[in-house]
């Protein structure tokens, strides 16, 4: 049995993980949770393949796109 303590770890307090409302992960901050539950997973042994990117696919939305 493998557990993420999503809690821990000093990204919680920084301000690029977290989408606009900052009570949900952006997706910077769902690619460091992959990538430490892939960590996870590979000292278990369960894991194949490569990591996940921690670097995101998109850019980041700007302030006013909400306004679309």
């Amino acid at each position: 049995m493998v557990h993420l303590h999503a809690s821990e770890g000093a990204w919680l307090t920084d301000r690029a993980m977290w989408s606009v409302d900052r009570s949900h992960p952006g997706e910077r901050g769902h690619r460091q949770l992959a990538v430490r539950f892939h960590a996870l997973l590979t000292d278990a042994g369960i894991a194949a393949g490569p990591a996940p990117s921690a670097e995101p696919e998109f850019p980041a939305p700007i302030r006013g796109s909400g306004l679309r």
